[in-house]
């Protein structure tokens, strides 16, 4: 599918010019920070879409103090490395909070997160969270269901 872009560093957080990346389709100003998308290809159909196949890659940005919503996809999976910064992940396969876990991530760690369970990222350090992120199965920003968000995006 995709070709990955290698050894690509990810951009100062406030040198980005986010109105550009807007225009141009390749990147998001959120809430919580923002992301650059680095490249992506999708199966010409969702039908053939395998999970086992990296279909996308970003840069997500998280401000000190700041999470994205706790949300699963139902079409992708997700790889996420650490890059910079200082992150808190929680987990979970079900909407209770009996089966969530949490793990604290530092520069260099890695997680995988399968499609369907759910996730949220924590930027509890005191720069900006820099992750990088690989998308596997079928990329669509609108694959998000979120449960819990602290912008009201529920």
């Amino acid at each position: 599918m995709g070709e990955r872009l290698e050894r690509v560093s990810p951009p100062n957080f406030d040198a980005i010019d986010w109105e550009q990346l807007g225009k141009e389709g390749r990147g998001e100003r959120r809430p919580w920070g923002g992301f650059i998308t680095l490249w992506e290809k999708n199966p010409p159909d969702l039908s053939l879409a395998d999970l086992t196949e990296r279909v996308a890659e970003k840069f997500l940005y998280f401000k000190p103090g700041m999470r994205n919503s706790y949300q699963r996809h139902k079409h992708r999976g997700e790889r996420w490395t650490i890059l910079q910064g200082e992150a808190k992940v929680c987990c979970g396969e079900r909407d209770d909070a009996e089966d969530i876990t949490f793990q604290r991530l530092s520069s260099g760690d890695k997680i995988t997160i399968p499609c369907g369970i759910l996730h949220q990222i924590e930027n509890v350090g005191k720069e900006v969270l820099i992750i990088h992120e690989e998308h596997f199965g079928y990329y669509d920003e609108k694959d998000i269901i979120r449960l819990q968000d602290d912008f009201g995006r529920t």
